[in-house]
């Protein structure tokens, strides 16, 4: 993703996710919702983030305020608001510029 080769980084983390019966781990999920946004398809970067069971994933749900953004759907922008830093609770929303998620 780093690198910008967004569709690597699909086909690389959806054979991990087949390998683990699409079980992946919040931050695998995180990285290919955002490969899924940076290659403008947020239909799979909702679905991708929503298989993961991580309500407290401040990153993942400043992903899905970027897609919900992206998708005009303020009502569902307003309802997770509450659940990432203001810095990016804005309008236009804003992708983290960092390394890897949830890594120091």
């Amino acid at each position: 993703i780093q690198l910008g080769r967004y569709e690597l980084a699909v086909a690389e983390l959806e054979d991990l996710s087949k390998q683990l019966e699409g079980k992946l781990h919040v931050g695998s999920a995180d990285n290919l919702a955002l490969a899924y946004i940076y290659l403008d398809d947020y239909d799979k970067a909702l679905k991708t983030l929503e298989k993961v069971d991580a309500k407290d994933d401040v990153y993942g749900n400043i992903l899905k305020y970027y897609v919900y953004d992206k998708q005009n759907n303020r009502k569902k922008m307003d309802e997770i608001k509450s659940k990432i830093p203001e810095a990016f609770a804005v309008t236009p929303a804003l992708l983290p510029q960092s390394g890897l998620p949830g890594s120091q």
